[in-house]
């Protein structure tokens, strides 16, 4: 049902992170939970997954959050426990998985694949809570639709059944969360909160079905337990009930599939449009390794050409820009058309005399800083 959905064959063909995320995700919650006869082992390894999740996308940041949630309420249950043993392993563990994912997150991300401490910095500057109410609502609005969507794209003539079925997916998965909640409220729970929570405020609604892919798998563990948790009157046999719904689900995706065939040999906008990889084959060839260039895409950079690479904050202004590449040390700029910002365009223009155009095609503009 997830892999063959249209939109998750849609991320195939492009890169986008969510989906190792999704996978290094999931692994992770189940090593956090597995029962292992060496703790200390089991905590090693779940800290250097939590390392890897953060440094494939900024918001893995709430596994360790969770963990640490979780650590806080494991000590409030056991505290009055006359054995104050209990607690023991529970605070090693969780020592050691914080030991290791921050020695494990500076061996990937300063000593073996370094990017400039300012990379991460637009990413934290969109969130805007003097207007927090108004995002969250939004967003939510937003989000159900998107998620309702998953369920039958490109399925003209068959809306009816996508509504019906998308209402009816929604509503037992918002149970069997109610119902998990009441009963055992554990690490997949604070995740599914702490990621929802930070989608909601986060200012940027044109994601798709993205930003709701590393969580999906939560969603279906929630799905079948909302299911479960109806009482019927008549016996029905639990596989072929499973196999039905999952052929009613896949019927829907044939459209989209289809769509998705007819178009395969078309290249997206993105890394491999010609413009892009001959942009990114001149930066790899005709700069040195330890080149530092603005972009507004950093981590995209940094993959294909094996530079290191920063992005300006969104309407930054010129003196901010100004110190921030000053201090880092900024080698080139590249200005892309349809998706530079127009306060780094605005930039170029300002210092013309201290930056040099020195290749361009049809979409990319490269420029020198000839002031250092």
């Amino acid at each position: 049902i997830i892999i063959y959905n249209p939109w998750v064959l849609r991320f195939k063909m492009e890169i986008m992170s969510e989906i190792p995320f999704t996978f290094f995700l999931i692994l992770s919650i189940l090593f956090y939970q597995k029962k292992y006869n060496n703790i200390y082992l089991n905590a090693i390894i779940v800290g250097l997954l939590a390392a890897v999740l953060i440094s494939i996308r900024t918001i893995g940041i709430i596994f360790p959050l969770a963990i640490i949630f979780d650590f806080i309420i494991s000590f409030l249950k056991n505290r009055k426990k006359p054995d104050k043993n209990i607690l023991r392993p529970f605070t090693y563990r969780f020592v050691i998985i914080f030991i290791t994912a921050i020695i494990s997150y500076i061996i990937l991300n300063i000593l073996l694949f370094p990017m400039p401490p300012d990379s991460s910095v637009p990413y934290i500057s969109v969130f805007n809570f003097e207007i927090f109410r108004q995002t969250v609502l939004e967003n939510l609005s937003y989000y159900i639709k998107v998620f309702q969507f998953f369920f039958s794209p490109y399925n003209k003539g068959w809306e009816f059944v996508s509504l019906i079925l998308s209402s009816v997916v929604f509503t037992f998965i918002l149970l069997g969360m109610i119902n998990k909640f009441s009963r055992k409220f554990d690490i997949k729970d604070i995740i599914i909160l702490l990621y929802l929570f930070v989608i909601m405020i986060y200012p940027y609604k044109g994601s798709g079905f993205r930003f709701l892919l590393p969580v999906l798998p939560l969603f279906m563990y929630y799905l079948i337990i909302g299911l479960k948790s109806i009482k019927l009157n008549f016996r029905f046999n639990n596989i072929i009930l499973t196999l039905v719904l999952s052929a009613f689900v896949l019927i829907q995706y044939i459209s989209g599939i289809s769509n998705i065939l007819k178009h395969q040999n078309r290249i997206l906008p993105g890394p491999h449009e010609f413009s892009t990889v001959e942009a990114f084959s001149f930066i790899k060839e005709n700069t040195p390794e330890k080149t530092i260039i603005v972009f507004t895409k950093p981590r995209v950079l940094a993959l294909y050409t094996d530079r290191r690479s920063l992005s300006n904050e969104r309407n930054e202004t010129l003196i901010k820009m100004k110190n921030k590449f000053d201090e880092v040390g900024v080698d080139f700029y590249l200005i892309h058309n349809e998706i530079s910002d127009d306060s780094i365009k605005k930039y170029i223009n300002v210092n013309n005399e201290f930056i040099e155009l020195v290749w361009n095609n049809k979409k990319f503009y490269l420029y020198k800083n000839i002031k250092k």
